[in-house]
């Protein structure tokens, strides 16, 4: 019977555990959410330098992600990196987690990426942040590729749905998926995901450009079927052919039967 009491005071606790975390988590995601709400509406912050922008900004959302920005081995601020420093690095014990490098609000991010990801990949951090406060540019440092093509994510504060841009904070840079490794896991599901799309964005015209120059009857069926929709009347298959040829002088069509059939009868009657 005490052994049964016991064990039902721990799953008490467990829940009552489970309970205070979960409420914890929603607290501050609903405190983010407000901040961020804020700073859409805020038109003092074009007006921000760097050091207004990290003060601000930068730390109150790290702070709202569940860092300890008063611990300054947890956020360490100016983190040497031989002999040049990254604004931010995110710790856990005696790992480098993220790198963040902070600009003011209206400076252009583009020129600034290659020495963060330079840092990050020379130091083996795999995720780094580069961030004007409005901006959010995620990158993973240690994929293959350009640098450009190493930023899996943006955050746009003015342009995003506020909640939108909670979750995605909370994804990718709160300080338990960042310690968990969950946050670079899911960026490299991103990654990879998109990746995919510019492959296939890139393919689709070569895929184009090969069916017009060995178009199949399908193809030149579907041509005519659904200029018959639109127009009510079906064009023979010549007709078809020669307007795919518009888009390629060299090519050169496949008839069908019946194209070829078509083709004989024209030159009878002529």
């Amino acid at each position: 019977m005490l052994f049964k009491i016991k064990i039902r005071e721990k799953i008490s606790k467990i829940f009552i555990l489970v309970f205070r975390i979960l409420n914890g988590v929603v607290f501050w995601m609903d405190e983010l959410l407000e901040f961020i709400l804020k700073l859409k509406s805020d038109s003092k912050l074009k007006l921000f330098d760097e050091a207004s922008t990290k003060q601000a900004i930068i730390l109150k959302i790290l702070s709202n992600l569940g860092w300890d920005i008063y611990n300054v081995e947890e956020v360490v601020p100016e983190y040497s990196v031989g002999k040049r420093k990254v604004d931010y690095s995110l710790r856990d014990g005696n790992f480098n987690k993220v790198f963040i490098e902070v600009k003011k609000v209206d400076e252009d991010l583009e020129k600034h990426q290659n020495q963060l990801l330079d840092y990050s990949f020379h130091q083996g951090v795999k995720l780094a942040i580069l961030s004007n406060g409005i901006t959010w540019w995620f990158y993973l440092p240690l994929n293959e590729g350009s640098w450009e093509q190493r930023k899996f994510y943006t955050v746009e504060i003015y342009d995003q749905d506020a909640r939108k841009i909670v979750n995605s904070f909370y994804k990718f840079l709160s300080k338990e998926n960042v310690i968990s490794g969950k946050a670079v896991e899911d960026a490299e599901k991103i990654h990879k995901s998109t990746i995919k799309d510019t492959l296939v964005k890139e393919t689709l015209p070569e895929a184009w450009n090969k069916l017009l120059k060995e178009p199949d009857e399908n193809l030149v069926e579907l041509l005519a079927e659904t200029t018959e929709k639109l127009c009510g009347y079906k064009p023979d298959y010549i007709d078809v052919g020669e307007f795919l040829n518009s888009y390629n002088p060299e090519t050169t069509i496949k008839s069908s039967e019946e194209t070829k059939i078509i083709d004989k009868e024209k030159k009878n009657i002529i």
